[in-house]
């Protein structure tokens, strides 16, 4: 079980999926590529109870919120669960890497993870999880990571695309493309660095913001 530094914060501005070309060249003109993972394509899996709770606390943007998913990249490689907690724009996240591949979970989609016992797992996170937990929604997007000069994590997410969702608990349908791209400032700080300002000019505005909410509804839309 690996465990990010707790509790930084982790600040969220929403562009319009059209100017992702133009902040990817702001972004990279100041600060560099996060190695050894600069550059990504990002597929979840996420779960939820029958009452859907963690997706009301998104919808409600509750101060405390909980998400539990599966993660990997390219297509392939480990898959890992992740417990994210947020309290406010503080976040800490726990993860441990599971006996799945992620050729198979992009093969099989939700339904090949329906009835994998995710409690099972509840010592390697530190944290207990639900038998009640169900795969709600499946999605992928494109990521860059950057280091800014200070420390500050960067990192640019567009193309977010809903592949799958779960008729079972009312979200069936996809693909769906959201048509925003998210710019994520992770840091002890809350302060964009200065050189990234411009990002205004773009249309970023700074506020809350659930990939798994805005999935959700964008399903709600087709």
């Amino acid at each position: 079980m690996r465990a990010e530094r707790e509790l930084d914060h982790e600040v969220k501005y929403v562009l319009p999926a059209e100017m992702v070309p133009a902040a990817r060249a702001l972004v990279a003109g100041v600060a560099r590529p996060e190695q050894p993972h600069a550059a990504s394509l990002v597929e979840s899996i996420y779960f939820d109870d029958p009452r859907l709770g963690s997706l009301a606390e998104k919808e409600a943007s509750e101060y405390l919120k909980t998400k539990l998913r599966l993660r990997w990249y390219d297509g392939g490689g480990p898959v890992f669960l992740e417990l994210k907690r947020r309290r406010g724009s503080r976040r800490e996240k726990r993860r441990t890497a599971l006996p799945l591949t992620g050729e198979e979970l992009s093969r099989r989609g939700l339904g090949g993870v329906a009835r994998l016992g995710l409690e099972r797992y509840s010592a390697a996170l530190g944290a207990p999880i639900a038998a009640e937990q169900r795969p709600l929604l499946r999605l992928r997007y494109r990521r860059e990571r950057y280091v800014a000069p200070g420390g500050a994590r960067l990192c640019l997410d567009w193309e977010i695309t809903v592949l799958e969702g779960a008729p079972e608990l009312g979200t069936g349908g996809g693909p769906a493309v959201l048509r925003a791209a998210v710019f994520e400032l992770k840091a002890p700080g809350r302060a964009l660095p200065p050189t990234l300002e411009a990002l205004a000019l773009l249309g970023a505005r700074r506020r809350s913001f659930s990939k798994l909410a805005a999935c959700v509804a964008r399903l709600s839309e087709t």
